[in-house]
């Protein structure tokens, strides 16, 4: 699995992998040494630091961990000794950074870390070297952006964000594939997909790098939503954007010609004006067998010239008068000679399934740990897959497997039968440690089921014997009688309050513009400008309730952000409900406040990290205790 990741990555145009937070695996890392893809080490650690002298020293033991154990790897090429987007102070980075020159002494070793007032002169190399206005700090030090592309508030559902998923339709990818663009463009408007600190990347020229965040979907313990960040999905099926990345390296030994439709062509509302991924000095397209246009990358170098100018492609727009449904073709030329194609038809009626093994060119060993992916696709009777034409289409899936393998969480009743995303269901198989025909068997209601074959070959590797212990049959999640996703009940219940009528302003600025902050919208950000802290913002929500939770959405999720909250009846009498309590942007989760009755809520930002961070607030939500 590893390996394939490795692979895939490489395929995609990446020569260069972040590895955060923490140290990649020994398998990843092997593969990487292997077919050339350069990789950051990380310490394990993201927006937390602790000044107790146990957790000082243990940060310390895992730099040198980290070192000794890859330090021989020619992938590895920095090292990012700091704790991810935490709050430590300029004497730990200092010993940080000591602690690893001393684990591998030597002019080739190089140490990362975020620009700030702590850490410069103290990193051998700096992420975001730019100033808020756009300005250079630091002209003379390299400059790398360890993350792009992403926005925590993004909601993939919407379809027009930085976030995307097959689980919606082409709409999604398409202004994802957008917003990403203007990015690598250098643009900082968070609205159109860019940001200052990303410190302009391609329209930056001494920029040494960028790291898309990220390169597959996610999820994570602190957010029940998936973070549909990728240019591939969880599963590691591509999206359009997987295809885009490929075009920003040119035709080489390593990087293949290429040419993509960013369309299912099933929207009559899209579909009249189709985007095309290519590498190629040019692309012709054609619809149901007439030829429509050529446009040379040259010509289409002015849609996003800093891109073209570091030897990236944007992506073509081909503007057609209506939409027709059939085949859309694309050609990518090099010399003026036809060297790749794609082709995508509109989706008919269902009518079977196909199951694609996805071993990436790997042997499928029978070692009892090997998980093959596997991917079941619905399609018509031509073979085109039936991509969503509408949000949250799918197929039930049901899965058999039997021979020498077996389902990854074939108890789970979600994995045996399964919902498809954009025509598409996905699984894990395991191996047993017998080489021999592993079988694939699946069916859904209406459409002609599928069946795979494969042999799992001889592992050559040697196993320690397997000590006495009780038997792990399988992998026991949850029970069809477990409920999932069940509302909060009980004590802890809570309503969010409805703040259309309530009024916001800035006490030491009644001027300015604060409405943003409440007006139950995360696509909209309040900031302060030049506004000097402490920030004091009042809210008045015109009659009394009992609050139970706040909950504050902060400009960036990579700051940290001191605050305190009082509450009022009358506007005169104030109780202290938080006081100068400092949290990263990144914890977004509702708190608990101690009140009974409120009308008025003050809040006060006394300071903020790093600081050249620009103070904004997205939104603040209010909840009142349910019967």
């Amino acid at each position: 699995m590893q390996y394939r990741d490795a692979k895939l990555i490489k395929a995609g145009g990446f020569n260069s992998v972040r590895a955060a937070h923490y140290p990649a695996s020994p398998a990843f890392l092997d593969a990487c040494d292997e077919i050339g893809l350069l990789v950051i080490q990380c310490q394990p650690g993201w927006q937390f630091y602790n000044p107790d002298p146990v957790f000082v020293q243990r940060s310390f033991q895992d730099i040198r961990e980290m070192v000794r154990r890859d330090r021989n790897r020619p992938s590895v090429f920095l090292w990012e000794t700091s704790l991810n987007e935490s709050p430590t102070p300029a004497t730990w980075m200092k010993e940080a950074v000591a602690i690893a020159h001393q684990e591998m002494p030597g002019n080739q070793f190089y140490t990362a870390d975020d620009m700030n007032s702590r850490s410069k002169g103290i990193y051998d190399v700096l992420y975001k070297v730019v100033n808020p206005d756009g300005t250079d700090p630091m002209p003379d030090s390299p400059s790398l952006t360890r993350e792009w592309g992403d926005a925590w508030f993004s909601d993939a559902s919407k379809e027009n964000s930085l976030r995307a998923s097959r689980i919606y339709s082409e709409k999604g990818m398409i202004n994802q594939a957008r917003l990403r663009q203007n990015a690598l463009n250098g643009e900082t408007s968070e609205a159109k997909g860019g940001y200052w600190d990303h410190a302009g990347l391609d329209a930056n020229p001494r920029m040494g790098g960028y790291f898309l965040w990220s390169f597959n979907d996610y999820t994570r313990g602190s957010d029940a939503i998936t973070a549909f960040s990728g240019v591939v999905d969880i599963d590691r099926s591509a999206k359009f954007g997987y295809y885009q990345m490929q075009s920003m390296e040119r035709p080489n030994k390593s990087n293949p010609a290429i040419v993509f439709i960013a369309s299912y062509n099933n929207r009559s509302d899209l579909d009249s004006s189709i985007m095309v991924f290519s590498n190629c000095d040019a692309v012709k397209l054609y619809r149901n067998g007439q030829f429509v246009r050529q446009m040379t990358r040259a010509e289409n170098a002015g849609t996003a010239p800093h891109i073209f100018s570091k030897g990236g492609s944007p992506y073509y727009i081909f503007h057609l008068e209506s939409y027709q449904a059939g085949e859309l073709k694309a050609e990518g030329l090099m010399n003026g000679k036809v060297v790749t194609q794609h082709q995508i038809c509109t989706p008919e009626k269902p009518d079977h399934l196909e199951i694609v093994l996805a071993a990436e060119g790997t042997p499928i060993l029978a070692d009892g740990s090997e998980m093959i992916p596997v991917y079941i696709k619905v399609v018509d009777h031509k073979g085109t897959i039936i991509a969503n034409k509408m949000g949250l289409e799918s197929f039930d899936i049901e899965l058999e497997v039997t021979g020498e393998g077996s389902l990854i969480g074939e108890t789970i009743p979600e994995v045996k039968l399964q919902p498809t995303e954009g025509g598409l269901a996905y699984a894990l198989i395991r191996s047993t440690k017998k080489a021999g025909k592993i079988t694939i068997k699946a069916k859904s209601k209406n459409l002609k089921p599928a069946t795979l074959s494969f042999n799992s070959l001889a592992s050559p590797a040697n196993f320690v014997p397997d000590g006495s212990h009780p038997v792990w049959n399988s992998i026991h999640e949850h029970t069809a009688d477990t409920p999932i996703n069940v509302d909060v009940q009980g004590p802890d219940a809570r309503k969010k309050l409805d703040l259309k009528n309530a009024t916001i302003s800035a006490v030491n600025s009644p001027s300015a513009q604060t409405k943003q902050i409440i007006d139950d919208d995360l696509n909209t950000v309040w900031q302060a400008e030049s506004m000097p802290l402490p920030i004091v913002l009042l809210i008045d929500l015109k009659q009394e309730y009992q609050l139970s939770d706040y909950q504050i959405f902060w400009g960036k999720d990579s700051d940290w952000y001191q605050h305190s909250i009082m509450v009022s009846e009358d506007n005169l009498n104030w109780t202290s409900q938080v006081q100068n309590s400092e949290i990263s942007g990144q914890d977004y989760a509702p708190k608990k406040l101690k009140s009974s009755k409120v009308r008025y809520l003050k809040l006060t930002i006394s300071s903020i990290r790093p600081e050249k961070s620009r103070m904004a607030i997205r939104e603040i939500l209010l909840f009142t205790k349910t019967p």
